[in-house]
């Protein structure tokens, strides 16, 4: 009996593989069509604007692409989008999909949608979740939003004397941060700025919506004296009209920022907020961990995670 057992446990296992659908799909496809390349060097361009050139040497188990003698060319600090004659050794790489975020369209970078990140947002939609797991789970998110700001910032590349006189060719960022955030949710987003930047300026903007007239309105700033020569992440956890980032974007241009130096950090975004906010700031970099369908005729965002102020300080 034990060993008839057996060989149905194999025969239910040999069943299962053969109903799961065949890996060759786009990606394969995509992959295959670029074998004629290899053994030769080829330029990666990320979103955000880092370039890498390395020579192709083929692909690992999961289909990602390994590039050996990979080189990362190193952006001007000054033009912000062009590129010195300056690189800095990265040796061997191997190139996720899934660990690179998505361009969703110009100037909107959307974090990898991994299972770890659709499962943290799986706990902050519930409506059952209790503030202490709420509060938990946003602030790692929020982390990972504010890595990826610091990705996009220019380095230079800088040489590093390692223990034992060995020398290292590092990077180091160029140019000052600062966050604004957005009264009151968008202070919520402050702590994990300053988890990953220490000593990290912060300013604040209070825009409330004026009762008559259903619109925005700024009550209050209070913003770093030298905020025209900083990158500026402008901090509020969810992009549904636009209504009110729109308006702090208006505070720091009029405080002589630029607007390419200015990255949007959100948790949630409707394709409203994105296209109405674009549209008037089309330099501006949204950063956002999600984008959800719609809003509906309440403005709200759907399907959301309801009010996250109320959820992150008050219930």
């Amino acid at each position: 009996m034990p060993e008839n057992r057996q060989h149905q446990k194999q025969n239910r296992r040999r069943n299962q593989n053969n109903d799961r659908p065949k890996t060759d799909g786009p990606k394969r496809e995509a992959i295959l069509d670029l074998n004629k390349y290899k053994d030769e060097e080829i330029r990666v361009r990320f979103v955000g604007g880092r370039q890498v050139t390395g020579v192709l040497k083929g692909y690992d188990q999961l289909m990602n692409l390994v590039l050996e003698d990979v080189k990362e060319q190193i952006r001007d600090p000054e033009t912000e989008g062009k590129y010195l004659d300056k690189s800095r050794e990265l040796g061997l790489v191997v190139l996720s999909k899934m660990s690179i975020p998505e361009e969703v369209n110009k100037n909107v970078i959307l974090l990898p949608q991994t299972n770890q990140l659709i499962g943290l947002y799986s706990i902050i939609r519930d409506q059952n979740t209790k503030r202490g797991d709420f509060v938990f789970y946003s602030d790692r998110i929020i982390r990972l939003l504010v890595e990826e700001g610091l990705n996009q910032l220019p380095v230079e590349e800088c040489i590093i004397e390692c223990h034992g006189g060995h020398k290292y060719t590092g990077a180091k960022f160029l140019g000052k941060i600062c966050g604004v955030s957005i009264v009151r949710a968008g202070e919520s987003m402050e702590m994990g700025l300053r988890d990953c930047c220490r000593s990290v300026r912060i300013g604040k903007i209070l825009i409330q919506r004026d009762e008559e007239t259903a619109l925005p309105k700024l009550f209050y700033e209070k913003l770093p004296e030298d905020i025209s020569e900083r990158y500026v992440f402008l901090l509020d956890p969810m992009l549904a009209t636009g209504g009110s980032a729109m308006m702090a974007v208006e505070v720091l241009l009029a405080r002589g920022v630029k607007m390419e130096r200015i990255f949007f950090l959100n948790l949630l975004a409707a394709p409203e907020g994105i296209k109405a906010f674009h549209d008037k700031f089309p330099d501006v970099t949204i950063i956002t961990g999600g984008i959800d369908e719609k809003l509906d005729d309440d403005k709200y965002i759907v399907p959301g995670l309801g009010d996250f102020g109320d959820r992150y300080y008050c219930i």
